[in-house]
């Protein structure tokens, strides 16, 4: 036997009852808005309804768009940090310099008033006062004969360039380690044996004993060596503190 099953309509169920209610056709002929639909659904209570689900790409694109985002902010804020790293270690780079700077400066000054400028200065006045004593009464140095010294030359030795020399030598010991070089030079070595020699030399003559000194003065080599280390000094001096030309 054959058994009719009742006929599924649009809106309705097996057996016949409507699920929702159809949906009006507008005045224009067109269909009605979906949220127009969604309202009058709302507005017929004890019903079925049914909305159009949204589409797949909206979703999508809320997803995409909060990645985007996210990853804004991370590069924002990675670049952030890598800017105040950055700043940090240039500020860090630059007061090193500057303290090395400062340093450099520091030493260079005590150099030049403990040790290089009053040397040069002496070497200065030594060297004037022997240039007028070979220009007016001193022989020459093939000439000299140590027997045979007038006062006057003894006083000049005895009264200036003694004092001078030990002065001179005095700087020397008691700043070495101001020396520009890692190693005492041989000029100064050999200007401070010379004045070492010259007091043995001097005190042999109150006992009546008259020879040359042991060791003789370095000459130009000790002259040149204080003139140009005075100068180098002085130039990178000004240097540091902006005044070079």
């Amino acid at each position: 036997m054959i058994t009719k099953r009742p006929c599924v309509g649009r809106g309705r169920s097996l057996h016949g009852k409507r699920l929702f209610a159809p949906l009006s056709t507008p005045a224009g002929g067109g269909r009605q808005p979906h949220d127009q639909q969604g309202s009058r659904q709302q507005r017929l209570p004890g019903r079925m309804h049914f909305c159009r689900p949204a589409g797949r790409g909206c979703a999508g694109v809320t997803v995409v768009g909060h990645t985007y985002a996210v990853t804004a902010a991370i590069i924002t804020a990675s670049a952030s940090i890598i800017v105040a790293v950055l700043a940090f270690l240039l500020s860090q780079q630059s007061q090193l310099r500057q303290e090395r700077r400062q340093a450099r400066l520091t030493r260079i000054n005590c150099q030049l008033r403990e040790l290089y400028g009053p040397l040069n200065a002496l070497v200065d006045s030594n060297e004037r006062v022997w240039s007028s004593l070979r220009s007016s009464f001193l022989p020459a140095q093939g000439e000299r004969d140590p027997f045979i010294d007038s006062p006057e030359w003894r006083k000049w030795r005895d009264e200036v360039l003694i004092p001078t020399n030990r002065r001179m030598r005095d700087l020397i010991t008691e700043h070495a380690d101001l020396i520009i070089e890692s190693e005492v030079p041989n000029s100064l070595r050999e200007f401070c044996a010379h004045v070492l020699a010259l007091e043995i030399s001097v005190l042999e003559e109150v006992e009546g004993v008259r020879r040359r000194t042991l060791i003789g003065h370095p000459g130009e080599e000790f002259v040149d060596y204080v003139n140009a280390s005075f100068t180098r000094l002085k130039g990178e001096q000004n240097k540091l503190l902006g005044l070079a030309v």
